[in-house]
């Protein structure tokens, strides 16, 4: 049986990492991550990293080249989804993502950047209050991150 962690959202910090309460936070944090990363095992490579965040790289040819998916965004206040691609499959990932953002908890326009001369990304960028909301029990707020990203990536993963 899998212990799910005690958090209140709005009573911890997730950044900056530079006190073990914070860290503790972080760890805490990455525990939510159970179902999503389970469910995202199926098409993708998954890796935690050192903090609170996902690393996800396709196991079959996809439309993007990774995935990035971390709540430490704008100090701990965003839930960043960030696709990366190539500029001949930008249009396709950024309509694929617009056809699902209706269906998440929090509905996000996708914002698209450049980070060099062949990759660009799509970052959905939501507020952690917003998706978790306050007080709600671990169970809510995981069910409620693995809402928020599961259908973002099989919308990447559908017939690529």
């Amino acid at each position: 049986m899998r212990v799910m962690p005690s958090l209140r959202y709005c009573d911890w910090e997730l950044w900056p990492d530079d006190s073990e309460e914070v860290r503790e936070n972080q760890r805490n944090f990455a525990k939510l991550w159970h179902s999503t990363r389970s469910n995202a095992a199926r098409h993708w490579k998954v890796n935690a990293g050192r903090r609170c965040e996902l690393y996800l790289v396709p196991k079959e040819p996809c439309l993007v080249s990774r995935v990035y998916i971390s709540p430490l965004a704008q100090g701990g206040s965003l839930l960043r989804f960030r696709a990366v691609t190539d500029q001949a499959q930008l249009s396709e990932v950024r309509d694929r993502i617009r056809g699902v953002s209706a269906v998440l908890p929090v509905p996000t326009e996708p914002v698209v950047g450049q980070l060099s001369e062949r990759l660009w990304f799509l970052d959905l960028l939501v507020p952690l209050h917003s998706l978790l909301g306050i007080g709600a029990a671990p169970t809510k707020h995981e069910a409620r991150l693995f809402g928020q990203v599961v259908p973002v990536l099989d919308a990447l993963t559908a017939n690529a």
